[in-house]
């Protein structure tokens, strides 16, 4: 089991061996990449955001270096990879599009305009569908291909606030709902994937950035990054119900359930911040109202972002 963080200011990704806690390697890939690496449905390549570059990375992840790079629109962020593993869903922040790439011909064959400054994104499983954060109009939209790829529209956009700052998105496909990092409010935001409905918002501290969801579904995991900590949310109560301490601006975040923790980038851009910088903490959250910082792994400079491969 491997984890990849998105170095941001080192230009590369820090490939780590999760059950001993350390970084492998690092893989130079395009100027700036922001974003979570997401991999194909065999689980040979990866793909990564350059937002400096205006590229789409193409890891092979055997060789453990990068192969291509797909040119997109401007300033990209986020991705997703569609369940039938054919294509890939790119967030241009600079040109407030999505770019839809093919790719086994690794290709752009589509830019779609849509809100201001899309971030990151969740593929809704069953529906062909992706759930995308629009950061600068503080809604996430629905984006729908079920009709086609060629056919892509917006089937419903859901606010979260004015000036709530939507980030990132946290899907579960079972209820029917999406968690919401916020990063200028001081909730999270849960969503009706069928009304399009926001149902309600959970206070947990300034500056959401990633949500993850708990294996048996009661229990949301979210990085605040103002307060550099991970918030614990009981979803039976609707409430916070534990704090962890984490590593400084904490964004990122990735769970294994087989291990049973947590892993967060810490992503601290000023000297006068402390602790474990440009590092991985790992938290126990074998029991979620008593999860603790365990280890803190070494990465690459600014890491944004944490995804894991099960090969």
């Amino acid at each position: 089991m491997f984890l990849y963080t998105t170095n941001t200011d080192s230009d590369d990704l820090s490939v780590i061996d999760a059950k001993a806690r350390k970084e492998l390697v690092r893989i130079p890939v395009g100027g700036s990449p922001r974003g979570p690496v997401k991999f194909d449905n065999i689980k040979m390549f990866g793909y990564v955001c350059n937002t400096a570059g205006n590229t789409l990375s193409v890891i092979d992840q055997f060789r453990n270096r990068e192969v291509s790079r797909i040119t997109v629109g401007q300033a990209p962020r986020g991705l997703a990879i569609s369940e039938d593993g054919k294509y890939a869903f790119v967030s241009n922040s600079g040109s407030n599009t999505i770019s839809v790439v093919d790719i086994l011909r690794r290709s752009q064959i589509d830019e779609i305009g849509v809100g201001l400054n899309p971030r990151h994104m969740g593929v809704l499983p069953g529906k062909n569908s992706v759930n995308v954060c629009f950061w600068g109009s503080d809604v996430v939209v629905t984006l729908d291909y079920s009709q086609g790829i060629q056919n892509i529209f917006m089937a419903k956009a859901m606010s979260v606030g004015f000036d709530a700052r939507p980030y990132s998105v946290a899907i579960d496909s079972l209820s029917g709902r999406s968690y919401v990092a916020n990063t200028m409010a001081d909730y999270m935001s849960i969503l009706d994937d069928n009304t399009g409905k926001e149902l309600t918002r959970i206070p947990v501290g300034f500056g959401g950035r990633e949500a993850v969801l708990s294996p048996d579904r009661n229990y949301v995991f979210l990085s605040t990054e103002v307060t550099n900590e991970i918030a614990v949310v009981d979803l039976n109560q609707n409430q916070v119900v534990h704090r962890v301490s984490v590593g400084p601006t904490p964004r990122g975040l990735v769970l294994n359930p087989d291990l049973k923790e947590l892993f967060a980038v810490a992503f601290p851009r000023s000297p006068a911040m402390v602790g474990a910088r440009n590092s991985v903490s790992v938290i126990d959250v074998s029991d979620p109202l008593k999860a603790s910082l365990v280890d803190a792994i070494p990465v690459g400079q600014g890491p944004c972002a944490i995804s894991m491969l099960t090969r």
